[in-house]
């Protein structure tokens, strides 16, 4: 057990960053004792009083846990409309719309689940030790609150919206991307469910990219061969150039809970993907968490992670507003009050403002159009527009401009401008349309009407062709078919993936520019 503890703990530290934990269902059975997903909705079953029995459902799924969970929600929907067993959960939720059959089977779910919440003594020291660990984050799929009750301090996101579009700072989160039962709509449960979940796994691991490549991630509670973590980890791989993936080696850990186990082991393991790829990964086999936690409880210790947050996020703020706090704290740093309550910082910055005028004349055609996908930049609208588009102008480049205009109310509800400006400004507003943003190739142009009968949705059009393509036939697509966050999403994976360079690619990007700020919604 020594050599593992050293073994692991050196792993750790050589990468030089604190661990993200991704946990799955197997701790909450351990530690909650959950039953399996299969003997949750059997058990949950009894309390639905559905017409036929658990068996009738479980049959014509075919062993399909999504699909009988959809037929079980579909079953119980009226049910719950006029069963009196019910009144209590329709009178609580008379106020809020339920906008799917589904929600009425998430709703009393979310109940059950929440009645396993006793820690089993049992595990008590693992559990302790747990609460201990040195980690920056958590990623999982569990629906419970164990978590956040062991991780107090902790920010939670839950589902994937709010971890695409939310400003997340990537210390003290926990990413809850299954659903939570504090928010039943959430809960990635039924075949509708994970269907959608799949449609933006690409998008879901562009987001947490950063966390893959900069940290370890260390699996806890999945099976190696758990197909929704091999999907996650395949769309992963595909935001990343070939001479990157070994980087992940080392980062990728996954931990076997196996009872016959005597002493913990660290070994190099693959990973089999759908497309017959191998990813390399740290394989650890063991029959207790205590000796894992025991090393990650013993890293290095920073500031109280609720220090840390709100540190990180007053800088962000300040980098985002440009306004100075008006505290400052100047101590030692070991000694301050874990709750952080009346903290104070100061925070040093070089020589000046990176975006003062001189930083944006430098501003470049590649930096607008991260700033417009990721909102990253912090490009003060009006002094942009007055001091440096002017210069991008006279290049004569694609460039999406309209979200600045917008933010200083410069345009019509339609896009055009208020009040005429220089003649390359007026020329650059003048008369846009979606007609505006087709490819130039004359080829590509001709196929509106193909694509428009070929493709009902946006996310049809992205399935069934390479990124390039895209590029040439989403503007050719109705508008009213293209869903701006879907679009957004897959700019963004896009400029993860390198295709800043490609002309098309802006043109898209000035497209969506135009339909989101252009356009009043």
């Amino acid at each position: 057990m020594a050599d593992f503890k050293k073994d692991f703990a050196n792993h750790i530290n050589v990468i030089g960053t604190n661990p993200y934990l991704f946990i799955e269902s197997g701790l909450s059975r351990r530690y909650l004792n959950m039953p399996t997903w299969l003997n949750l909705l059997k058990d949950f079953s009894e309390k639905l009083l559905l017409q036929k029995g658990f068996g009738y459902y479980d049959s014509k799924s075919e062993g399909n846990l999504p699909e009988l969970a959809s037929l079980m929600a579909s079953e119980f929907h009226e049910t719950w409309w006029t069963n009196p067993a019910f009144s209590d959960s329709r009178k609580e939720y008379e106020n809020k719309r339920i906008g799917s059959q589904e929600i009425p089977f998430k709703i009393e779910l979310s109940k059950f689940v929440s009645n396993h919440k006793d820690f089993q003594e049992d595990y008590s020291e693992e559990i302790e030790l747990l609460k201990k660990v040195v980690i920056d984050g958590i990623i999982t799929t569990n629906w419970d609150t164990f978590l956040e009750a062991t991780f107090s301090d902790y920010k939670t996101y839950i589902g994937q919206e709010q971890l695409l579009f939310s400003e997340n700072i990537s210390i003290g989160e926990i990413y809850k991307i299954h659903g939570c039962v504090t928010s039943p709509e959430s809960l990635i449960v039924s075949s509708n469910d994970y269907a959608n979940f799949k449609k933006r796994n690409a998008y879901l691991a562009a987001k947490l990219l950063t966390i893959f490549v900069e940290h370890p991630v260390i699996f806890l509670g999945y099976s190696i061969s758990d197909p929704n973590i091999l999907e996650l980890l395949f769309s992963l791989k595909d935001c990343l150039a070939a001479h990157n993936i070994e980087k992940l080696k080392d980062r990728l850990i996954f931990v076997e809970w196996r009872a016959e186990q005597n002493e913990p082991i660290m070994i190099d393991g693959t990973l089999s993907l759908s497309d017959g790829k191998i990813l390399p990964i740290k394989h650890i086999k063991i029959n207790s968490f205590i000796p894992l936690f025991d090393v990650l409880a013993n890293l290095k210790q920073r500031l109280p992670i609720k220090i840390l947050r709100r540190f990180k996020d007053a800088v962000y703020e300040f980098v985002k507003t440009n306004e100075p706090t008006n505290k400052i704290y100047i101590g030692d740093l070991t000694n301050i009050d874990e709750n952080g309550n009346d903290i104070e910082f100061v925070v040093g910055v070089g020589v000046a403002n990176s975006i003062a005028k001189q930083g944006l004349l430098e501003i470049c055609v590649d930096d607008v159009v991260e700033d417009v996908l990721f909102d990253n930049k912090h490009i003060p609208a009006k002094e942009f527009i007055t001091d440096a588009i002017p210069k991008l102008l006279k290049k004569r480049i694609r460039i999406p401009l309209y979200k600045y205009y917008r933010a200083e109310h410069l345009l019509t509800n339609d896009g055009k401008l208020i009040k005429k400006g220089s003649a390359v400004i007026n020329n650059y507003f003048k008369d846009k349309s979606q007609k505006s943003f087709y490819p130039s190739a004359k080829a590509y142009a001709k196929k509106e009407n193909l694509i428009r009968t070929k493709y009902k949705t946006l996310a049809e059009l992205i399935a069934n062709n390479d990124k390039k393509h895209c590029f040439y036939f989403i503007p050719l697509l109705e508008q009213e078919k293209i869903n701006i966050d879907e679009l957004q999403l897959f700019l963004m994976q896009c400029f993860r993936n390198g295709y800043i360079k490609n002309s098309y690619f802006k043109q898209l990007v000035c497209y969506y520019d135009y339909l989101k700020f252009g356009l009043e919604q």
